[in-house]
């Protein structure tokens, strides 16, 4: 089995894959959070769907990225440290 080093494509899929998780993490907490006020309480939560997709995207744009990338940092140090042994 042969290892290459991590490539800008990989990056680009971190990077991608990093905002697609956030963000449908994020959209699932919140509608588990207004689902838990309507269901469960009974009350009005004061929330609507589409601020908080919004904010979900928000945090996904402005988050996710920089995870990949720092992820993608990470497995390019790990690989030149294993081309030094």
């Amino acid at each position: 089995m042969s290892t290459k080093k991590p490539g800008f494509s990989t990056l680009f899929y971190l990077m991608a894959g990093c905002f697609l998780a956030l963000s449908c993490t994020v959209a699932l907490v919140y509608f588990g959070v207004w689902l838990y006020y309507q269901f469960i309480l009974q009350m009005p939560s004061g929330m609507h769907w589409q601020p908080l997709l919004t904010n979900a995207l928000r945090i996904g744009i402005a988050s996710g990225p920089v995870i990949g990338l720092g992820v993608w940092i990470h497995m390019r140090m790990e690989y030149s440290k294993g081309d030094k042994r």
